[in-house]
């Protein structure tokens, strides 16, 4: 994997909508997870198993106010 494309990921800053973050949250509190980054991992797994990308958000969609960091959120298995 490109090492510029990595540093990229690592150092971005991944901001959930505000309806996402409200199901992230229900799915922490359903699987007893600790962190968001760990619900976030399970989240963008099963989004990847998808034939068919997501429809795009509406340009008034609201975002949650605490990013997560690419570096919390993919840890050492950024090439995975």
């Amino acid at each position: 994997m490109n090492l510029d494309f990595k540093e990229k990921v690592w150092k971005a800053q991944f901001t959930p909508t505000e309806d996402s973050a409200d199901f992230e949250q229900r799915l922490r509190s359903t699987f007893g997870l600790a962190s968001r980054y760990e619900s976030a991992q399970l989240l963008i797994g099963r989004s990847l198993a998808e034939r068919t990308p997501p429809d795009p958000l509406p340009s008034a969609t609201k975002y949650f106010k605490t990013p997560i960091s690419g570096e919390v959120l993919f840890g050492e298995d950024l090439d995975t």
